[in-house]
């Protein structure tokens, strides 16, 4: 964070320090109650919790309270200070217009129902290689309450912003540009997930369509898949900012051609403009294809070199759990993708086990997808479409909704005999030990928010 004293933060939110002995500490970091722990010295809180705050009560020596309601916090006085504020909502929002106004830097936002956070990985890593000070979104975590956190990073010595904008309810999108102002947004997939939280797809698909609102001025600048279906109906005559496209498709800025799977990942031909040149990444799937096209669309878009984004490609890592190649029970072949599921990020991830098994069986371990809301039933049954179409020797899968996987399976034709329907993810271990061996290649795909950690603790042996 850049540093600034408690006498030029109270004109930005129009406080009045009530405190009987005014100090001028130098804030050093701001949170919010909602989300965040007091973790730090010297720190503006806003949205104060009395509960939360007693618990830290050796560091609010040095901090200061902001509140539209001081009586609460009046006990609070002899610990630190208190900044009155009419609507703690409008203080709040004044004073992130004015931090984010401090910095004149490029700021990338990144969302989509698959591919954010690779693609995010993939930029910040291409822009760091350039010797660049890069602020990141970390791992997954793009939750709109992060926001504050990671807008609290950026200081004098930041180059660029890359954050992944989650969407799990209405106005993510909209809360991320207010605090970040991006200039240049990225759609990577839309699909349907998160539908309990939106009720209706056409609601998830407005709210992935809100980036373009967020970057509708002339700065702007939007990346869009051209070959997503949703991405392509998408309005965009409106748009007052740049448009540039993506994928496989012949009028795409940055498309790929004569892909190929190899021993270590993917070999593909990118062109851009009169530029055709060979690309080879360390990550499987055509799905990462995509995230590459949209990460070099992105830096070449800062002015990076486009050979030279693509040389800083070659060696790069995926976060754990995203199609992580492991050693698994019975010294099978295991691919570790249970970080988060859809039925997207489930097709691209079948498409790379039936595409990396040289004649090994497959096997597929898949578990229920997660707020679906009345979309549930018909996305777990194309799931059972995708395990036919790719020729899956073997079915597990885990938990009451993803039976429903198992049902259309069989319905199309699939062996009952190579089909297990388990109640309980602690069934998987003994259920791995009878049917996979050094022969076969299986596929964990499981959704975070049903923890797999014990489970995969014993089937992963290195």
């Amino acid at each position: 964070m850049k540093n600034l004293y408690l006498s030029e933060i109270l004109g930005i939110i129009d406080g009045i320090n009530m405190s009987s002995i005014k100090k001028n500490p130098k804030i050093k970091n701001v949170i919010t109650c909602r989300s965040q722990r007091l973790k730090y010295n010297n720190t503006l809180i806003f949205f104060p919790d009395k509960k939360k705050l007693l618990k830290n009560i050796n560091k609010l020596k040095s901090c200061v309270i902001v509140t539209q309601k001081p009586d609460r916090f009046i006990d609070f006085m002899k610990f630190c200070q208190i900044i009155v504020v009419k609507d703690s909502e409008t203080a709040y929002k004044k004073f992130v217009d004015f931090y984010r106004d401090q910095f004149s830097i490029p700021v990338i936002g990144i969302t989509g129902t698959c591919g954010k956070t690779t693609t995010k990985e993939m930029v910040a890593k291409i822009l760091k290689n350039k010797g660049s000070n890069v602020v990141q979104t970390e791992r997954s975590q793009n939750a709109p309450k992060e926001n504050i956190r990671y807008l609290m990073k950026i200081d004098q010595s930041t180059d660029y912003v890359v954050i992944e904008v989650g969407v799990g309810r209405p106005g993510a999108v909209k809360k991320f540009g207010r605090f970040f102002k991006p200039n240049i947004g990225v759609l990577t997939t839309i699909g349907t997930d998160h539908i309990k939280g939106f009720k209706t797809q056409e609601a998830y698909i407005r709210e992935k369509a809100n980036m373009l609102k967020v970057l509708n001025h002339p700065n702007g600048t939007i990346i869009l898949n051209k070959d997503d279906q949703i991405i392509k109906n998408l309005d965009l005559k409106n748009f007052k900012g740049k448009i540039v496209y993506f994928g496989l498709s012949n009028d795409a800025h940055f498309k790929a051609s004569n892909i190929q799977y190899t021993n270590n990942g993917m070999r593909f031909t990118l062109h851009y403009g009169s530029e055709v040149l060979d690309c080879n990444i360390n990550s499987f799937g055509y799905h990462n294809v995509y995230n590459v096209l949209a990460a070099i669309a992105v830096t070449t878009t800062l002015g990076v070199d486009i050979k030279e984004a693509i040389q800083s490609l070659k060696d790069f890592q995926h976060i754990e759990r995203h199609l992580q190649i492991r050693k698994g029970i019975n010294n099978c072949f295991l691919i570790d993708d249970t970080w988060n599921t859809n039925s997207k990020s489930i097709e691209s991830a079948l498409e790379v086990l039936s595409n990396i098994s040289k004649g090994r069986k497959t096997i597929a371990v898949i578990g229920d997808i997660e707020e679906l809301g009345d979309f549930s039933e018909s996305e777990h049954m194309k799931i059972g479409n995708f395990v036919r179409y790719y020729n899956i020797n073997q079915l597990i899968t885990i938990g009451k909704k993803s039976k429903l996987i198992a049902k259309r399976a069989l319905e199309l034709g699939m062996d009952e005999n190579n089909i297990f329907t388990l109640t309980e993810k602690k069934e998987l271990v003994g259920t791995l030990k009878k049917i996979a061996n050094e022969n076969s290649i299986v596929l964990i795909k499981t959704s975070m928010r049903n923890s797999f950690n014990g489970v995969l603790k014993q089937i992963i042996i290195e």
